[in-house]
């Protein structure tokens, strides 16, 4: 299941082809309907659920913060064996903090080359003080270099840049998070 919380600009939708206007979340936070009546099958998988964000509401960390989505979540985790739940970014907009404490962990997604640098600090800065529940960053869009580059031989690879027994390699100390990454 797929949930379509960015409840000001919804793109998720859109990549699978349906309405995000149509009935969704929002219609559903506000009482106009009901779960089973907003669950979208993919086309592209049949065993992939979505439902969309529905109407732009003026007031998206409202409706969220009503008590509606924990019935939603409760319901969907009856009925399905994943729930990914998409948000607004985390920097401008509360409402990944808000839902947070109803997942089992976080996801940031950075694009590599692209995602400005002073989100990942504020990223750090925020989760310090409000924590987003088990954090994990994926990076998309890395390009392989170095030793691992191309892997087997189909441009692809799962290679870091260092081989292994490169023991020589010392790894280098992330200025963000403190911590040490090969």
């Amino acid at each position: 299941m797929l949930l379509e919380v960015d409840l000001r600009k919804p793109k998720l939708s859109e990549i699978f082809g349906i309405n995000s206007s149509s009935n969704g979340i929002s219609n559903y936070l506000i009482g106009e309907r009901e779960a089973d009546e907003i669950i979208k099958r993919t086309e592209a998988n049949p065993n992939l659920f979505i439902i969309s964000a529905g109407p732009i509401p003026p007031n998206p960390s409202e409706l969220i913060l009503n008590g509606r989505i924990q019935d939603l979540l409760v319901y969907l985790e009856n009925a399905f064996d994943y729930i990914v739940i998409d948000t607004a970014p985390v920097s401008p907009v509360t409402d990944a903090y808000l839902l947070s404490q109803f997942c089992d962990s976080t996801l940031y997604v950075v694009r590599h080359g692209y995602t400005p640098r002073i989100y990942l600090q504020l990223l750090d800065e925020n989760n310090r003080v409000r924590g987003l529940k088990n954090l994990a960053l994926i990076f998309n869009g890395v390009k392989a270099r170095g030793i691992g580059k191309g892997g087997y031989g189909n441009g692809y690879g799962y290679g870091y840049g260092v081989g292994y027994g490169d023991d020589d390699v010392q790894p280098k100390k992330s200025k963000l998070f403190g911590k040490v990454y090969r």
